[in-house]
């Protein structure tokens, strides 16, 4: 009899092929394995032996029944990653005990990968409880485990009798990763049976009472060997039921960034030779400190710190091949998808001069984010939709530009999409761009995770940006030079004036102050806080300068995303004045380039950041300015630094700022001083800092857990969140002109109306980047106010906005959805 893995079917429900449920355990097994290279021996070996017995309760009859009719059995004994989780710790035990081939908490370590390779995790109260069987009586326990206990009580009955075909299969499947195996391995099933799966129960109760006892000492270190089994495991397992092939690496030259530099970067402007210095100074330092885990690159903006950083990068790499170790991946993460087309960008142009790279591009570069296009290909044909999003995904390719909610969602993460690339960053170099947008809150957490890290996985860490923030405990290296060194560069590129004014002003006496000093012949960006301040400003300015003004433009996230990057391609091409009325989106690696910055009053980090979009390329032949200004709230509102950006932040602006201005009001601050002030900001915002949430994750996360359970009062892995979901708040699709309208008939037809769910996520997947182009995130009530509706009930937060267009009341061409005064608190 053929006991199978899979079956797989067409659209019509006939069977194109199946898989004998042992060569699928021999394959996940090796693959598993193999992912795990430059990890420990002993993390191969826990995943070889995770591999082989991850699918062990699909010989039942109930599981072979239910893949031949889809039909589930009516008590779900069809289910089979409980059972199999049983018999790993059940394997993981005998060879521990027999041979003292695994760690300490492998046994449990491997349940939990297995319990969990088709979801989520949790955590150890749900997973393991705290109840002993002392018996094969499932109903002698009281807690969540009864009911999957039970099954398998009943599921090992069914198994008794197929105990030589079980026992054969393991065998075979157990051939190809035999040196991974304790000598003269044997699947031990008929001991399983009888009565090695409850006393397995029963210990891993034992082993997860004394773990929690010790997590804090040495916790952290196995929730990294168990993302690194379970990220193998997963990936392994999709990997071979899409019956993907893993391809071999590519070679990338160790040149390949300072060839591209040398071609394209030989001018001679001071602009020029500052990038050039600092490239030069990052790699040499790059290649004198190789060994070194922690790196900081501190730079101003707009002296080149992307090519430096890839070219230190390579330095690393290069060092790592050197030295017998695998060439590490680049992963390449940026807070915001507004930049990563540009530093995508970048990278496609380096890896160009590659021979391959044109037909192979994502062999070697891999774009990854909510709105990146779900395409891979293989010597210039396009590969079918699922393997390009199963590639995207696991980050299989030399190098990976991201952005921090997918890193983090990584390393400090819970769900099963996100950790299936876990083993990816293990001997990788990890790039982060512009750190100081990462929270303020979580940079205590941040840092010990990338501690973590590069600790226990051999990854090396670049932490990048003008302003650099202080959440590293441990010594990093900086690639800039020291400390004199880097405000030097600063000194030397002393383009603009920071000129502060914190008397407040109403909108009224902003505009008519701006407009006092407003040169036609000039470039402005004017940054606010808020949404509807923003619009309010840019509908003033419209009506008071008429036709003076040549070219007007307005950035923010009341526009939908495909707008605002053509609205951004179109400035930064265009040669004639402009002037800019944007929020915060712009601040983060938009290239922009203007002769004045209007800031509205934020934290000094973004301030420092709006800074960089003024006199960037130092070549207007006078300083540029930049105008920090404070608007005076509505009555009974609180400031909008605030509101925006959280009191503690406020408050640590305010006090440093009163520091360097005269009479704490007015004052001006030259750039070569914006490194010490950024530095006494820092000082003060950590002094303010709260470390309650980052130590209670910490925590969770050396106790392994994920989800909330037994203690409601801690927080788990799974309350880190980079960007907070807001529950009152809905995905609303604007329909905003033809293309939009063609997006959303092509949504309803191929998509919701599409009977076939393989079909269904094929059509969704192959334009998901161009209809979540049109999607606005709004408040529930604004979106009501609107006239939008839900878009399918199935489907959550999900809205759509029909019908708006041309001139449509509810979407403008210039400022996005609509904006009225009473709107203001629901656009913040």
């Amino acid at each position: 009899m053929s006991v199978l893995s899979h079956i797989r079917r067409d659209a019509d429900g006939n069977v194109v092929s199946t898989t004998l449920l042992a060569t699928h355990l021999q394959a996940v097994a090796s693959a598993a394995r193999a992912a795990l290279v430059s990890g420990d021996e002993t993390l191969q070996r826990l995943g070889a032996l995770a591999g082989l017995t991850h699918d062990f309760g699909k010989f039942t009859s109930y599981f072979q029944s239910y893949l031949q009719t889809g039909m589930p059995h009516p008590k779900g004994l069809q289910q089979h990653a409980f059972i199999s989780a049983l018999y790993a710790a059940f394997t993981a035990y005998r060879a521990q005990k027999e041979h003292a081939w695994l760690s300490a908490w492998d046994p449990l370590l491997i349940y939990l990968a297995v319990k969990h390779h088709h979801g989520d995790f949790l955590n150890l109260d749900l997973d393991v409880g705290r109840q002993f069987m002392r018996g094969p009586d499932p109903l002698a326990i009281s807690n969540a485990l009864a009911d999957p206990l039970d099954r398998t009580s009943q599921q090992i009955q069914d198994l008794t009798p197929r105990l030589a075909i079980v026992e054969q299969a393991l065998l075979e499947a157990a051939s190809v990763v035999q040196d991974w195996l304790p000598p003269d391995w044997q699947p031990n099933v008929a001991a399983f049976l009888q009565y090695g799966w409850w006393q397995t129960f029963d210990q891993l109760v034992k082993d997860a009472r004394v773990y929690r006892r010790t997590a804090e000492r040495e916790g952290h270190i196995q929730y990294i060997r168990l993302l690194g089994c379970f990220s193998a495991l997963i990936d392994a397992d999709k990997r071979d039921a899409a019956q993907l092939e893993s391809g071999q690496r590519p070679a990338v030259p160790t040149r390949i960034v300072d060839d591209y530099v040398h071609r394209n970067f030989s001018a001679d402007s001071s602009m020029a030779n500052v990038r050039r210095g600092l490239y030069e100074q990052v790699t040499e330092r790059a290649s004198a400190h190789a060994r070194a885990r922690l790196f900081t690159l501190t730079a101003p903006t707009g002296s080149g710190k992307t090519l430096s950083a890839l070219a230190a990068a390579m330095q690393l790499r290069r060092h790592a091949v050197e030295q017998g170790r695998m060439a590490p991946r680049i992963i390449y993460a940026m807070p915001f998808t507004s930049i990563i087309d540009q530093n995508a960008g970048v990278l496609r142009s380096v890896l160009s001069a590659v021979d391959g790279f044109t037909n192979n591009e994502s062999q070697y570069l891999l774009v990854h984010h909510h709105l990146a296009p779900v395409q891979a290909q293989r010597d210039g044909v396009e590969r079918p939709v699922d393997e390009a999003l199963m590639l995207q995904e696991a980050w299989d390719s030399e190098f990976i530009v991201t952005t921090y909610v997918q890193l983090f969602d990584t390393l400090l993460g819970y769900r099963n999409r996100a950790l299936k690339r876990f083993h990816r960053l293990t001997n990788a170099i990890l790039i982060l761009d512009e750190v100081q947008s990462l929270p303020a809150e979580y940079w205590p957490l941040i840092g010990k995770v990338l501690e973590l890290a590069a600790r226990t996985s051999n990854v090396q860490v670049i932490l990048m940006t003008a302003t650099q923030p202080r959440f590293l405990t441990a010594e990093a290296v900086e690639l800039a030079g020291d400390e004199k060194e880097v405000a030097q560069r600063f000194t030397a590129l002393d383009r603009v004036d920071l000129h502060v004014d914190l008397f407040p002003l109403s909108i009224d006496a902003f505009v008519d102050a701006f407009l006092d000093e407003y040169d036609p012949q000039q470039s402005y960006l004017l940054i606010f806080n808020t949404i509807h301040t923003s619009i309010e400003v840019f509908q003033r300015l419209q009506q008071r300068l008429g036709g003076a003004n040549a070219y007007m433009s307005y950035l923010s996230g009341n526009v939908v995303p495909v707008m605002r990057r053509e609205r951004v391609d179109s400035l930064r091409a265009t040669t004639q004045p402009v002037l800019i009325v944007a929020t915060q989106v712009v601040e983060a690696g938009v290239d922009l380039d203007v002769h004045v910055v209007y800031r509205e009053l934020a934290p000094l980090d973004a301030v420092v950041q709006s800074a960089g979009r003024c006199n960037r390329n130092n070549t207007r032949g006078r300083r540029g300015a930049v105008r920090v200004f404070q608007l005076q709230p509505e009555s009974g509102r609180r400031p909008s630094m605030e509101v925006v950006y959280k009191r503690f932040k406020a408050e640590a602006t305010m006090r440093t700022l009163r520091k360097y201005v005269e009479d704490e009001q007015r004052g001006m601050i030259r750039e070569a001083e914006l490194p010490r002030l950024v530095t006494d900001y820092f000082q003060a915002l950590s002094e303010q800092i709260s470390s309650g949430d980052s130590s209670q994750i910490w925590q969770a996360v050396s106790e392994l857990n994920f989800a909330p359970g037994g203690n409601h009062e801690r927080l788990a892995v799974c309350d880190f969140q980079l960007i907070t979901e807001y529950p009152s708040y809905v995905n609303l699709f604007v329909e905003c002109n033809d293309t939009a309208a063609e997006l959303w008939a092509w949504y309803q037809d191929d998509v919701r109306r599409e009977p076939d769910w393989r079909r269904r996520q094929e059509n969704y997947l192959r334009r998901k980047a161009e209809f979540h182009g049109y999607i606005l995130s709004v408040h529930r009530k604004r979106a009501l106010a609107l006239g939008a509706k839900p878009a399918d009930e199935d489907v959550d937060g999900l809205w759509y906005l029909p019908g708006v267009g041309g001139d449509h009341a509810y979407y403008d061409p210039m400022t996005g959805l609509a904006y009225h005064p009473e709107d203001v608190a629901l656009m913040l």
